[in-house]
């Protein structure tokens, strides 16, 4: 018997952690499913890519959320010619921004690097101003300077942990870049 007797090996101590353990694991998959709905929810609302390219349209970084395949060359050829014609005399961390419907770019140039960042909905021209601050004040930060392709190159790996603590999937998740340097020395070095 389960309810009113005591099972043959079993304390009433085991049955509470049992039933501990159940609700522990009950809560915690109810919290997964939660996040998941959450996911599903701001779908539509994300940051669609972060690209980041040399000043002569090579690409060095780029991260897509939510756009096919097929259309990301479209996108890197789109956003590479947008910077070319506007970035020219362009001074270090001014800000460009560009609109159609509801799809935002904000686009910089920080020394030799261009910054490319696409998002719609909630990711407005404002938020975006506020995520490409935070992406150029980690890039000087990891640097250790105004970046050039070389020192960029030579700090490839730290940069791609950095960007991928502030960005998950489309989503902001990190700004602040104290934060942000805590985070990423959190991680293993075979990650780097």
């Amino acid at each position: 018997k389960f309810g009113g007797g005591k099972r043959k090996g079993a304390n009433s101590a085991d049955l509470i952690l049992a039933s501990l353990n159940l609700s522990i694991n009950l809560s915690h998959f109810c919290e997964v499913l939660k996040e998941e709905q959450e996911i599903q929810t701001n779908k539509g609302q994300m940051l669609l890519a972060v690209l980041i390219s040399n000043s002569e349209g090579n690409i060095l970084v780029e991260r897509f959320s939510g756009v096919p395949a097929e259309e990301r060359l479209h996108w890197r050829s789109f956003l590479i010619k947008l910077g070319g014609e506007n970035l020219k005399g362009a001074t270090s961390e001014e800000l460009f921004v560009a609109s159609h419907k509801s799809v935002y770019i904000v686009y910089t140039v920080l020394g030799d690097i261009h910054i490319y960042l696409v998002g719609k909905d909630a990711y407005d021209e404002l938020a975006l101003s506020e995520v490409i601050l935070g992406i150029t004040s980690t890039l000087k930060d990891v640097c250790g300077k105004m970046p050039n392709e070389r020192l960029f190159l030579d700090k490839y790996g730290r940069i791609c942990l950095c960007l991928d603590e502030m960005i998950w999937a489309g989503v902001l998740e990190n700004t602040d870049k104290d934060r942000i340097k805590r985070l990423v020395r959190l991680k293993p070095p075979t990650e780097v």
